[in-house]
């Protein structure tokens, strides 16, 4: 349990390589996928670099085994993990029923990093359904510590950023950028990233491509990095570099079939998206595509 810990832990801080390294000790090189426990482990670290398949799978794994662990950690991870790879997929009501679970459980267990951990994804998932005053009141519930002591720094942060992307992506842009102002410049990708978008949002689009740079930090995500280069696409210095930044986010999008990432950014985004559907049709953008579409009235 210990190395399954910290190989979780190893992962959120961005040393995938280093959690991978740990992994292999365990399991002799091979992913040991009839241990439930390790399974949960490379589902974690499937999901932070980006193989969605392959979270979902393991995950469904973990949960195979954890009947005797009802509200254990493993239990609540693989939730987690689960529900945020659908999100990641566009799955909406399967992830925010795997997602619910999770808070609940974690709340119930009073696992407080899980908690938080949870509720962020969760929240997410509300405001894409447009749901977002359900998402804020996950987010404020999660503030809320379960053993009577104020939040670490790290979770405090990890619930600014959701709420943060609550606002941008419902429209409140003025909300978003006085939480995002108030945020420390300590390089973690997720503030860089809100900051580049503010900054996009406020019309400043040489300030957002100098943030971003050419890469983000190694800790960051797969699903930040195609973020990215939807922002750097957005704040390009012409037509070509805007469009090879957009390509970046399909390719690194289509593998694992990522659909959110793209349709919370539609205002931004979408147009282009069609523009390189026409021009470079394939079965990913097509159902991009079909997804930006507005649900039919009635």
């Amino acid at each position: 349990d210990t190395a399954v810990a910290l190989i979780d832990v190893m992962g959120q801080l961005g040393r995938c390589d280093e959690a991978r390294r740990r992994y292999a000790d365990q399991t002799f090189g091979a992913v040991d996928e009839a241990d439930e426990a390790l399974a949960e482990a490379w589902a974690c670290l499937a999901l932070l670099e980006g193989r969605l398949g392959e979270a979902v799978r393991l995950a469904g794994t973990s949960l195979a085994g954890a009947h005797q662990e009802p509200e254990g950690s493993r239990t609540v991870r693989s939730h987690w993990v689960l529900g945020s790879a659908l999100l990641e997929r566009g799955e909406v009501g399967e992830a925010v029923a795997s997602l619910v679970v999770a808070e609940r459980s974690a709340r119930d267990a009073g696992l407080q990093h899980l908690c938080v951990r949870t509720a962020t994804a969760l929240a997410r998932a509300r405001a894409h359904l447009g749901e977002t005053a359900d998402g804020i009141a996950v987010l404020e519930r999660a503030r809320r510590p379960l053993h009577g002591q104020r939040l670490p720094p790290r979770l405090r942060r990890w619930i600014d950023h959701a709420e943060a992307r609550l606002f941008l992506v419902s429209g409140d842009q003025d909300d978003a950028c006085e939480l995002v102002d108030g945020m420390r410049p300590d390089g973690d990708p997720a503030t860089t990233i809100l900051r580049a978008w503010c900054d996009l949002r406020s019309g400043d689009e040489a300030a957002a491509a100098d943030r971003l740079g050419p890469d983000l930090a190694p800790a960051a995500s797969h699903g930040q990095r195609i973020e990215a280069d939807l922002l750097r696409s957005r704040c390009a210095r012409d037509a070509t570099e805007s469009r090879r930044a957009l390509r970046h986010a399909v390719r690194r999008g289509e593998h694992d079939r990522y659909v959110t990432v793209f349709l919370e950014h539609r205002d931004e985004v979408g147009a282009d998206l069609r523009r390189l559907g026409a021009e470079e049709p394939s079965p990913y953008l097509a159902d991009l595509l079909r997804r930006l579409e507005p649900a039919p009235a009635g």
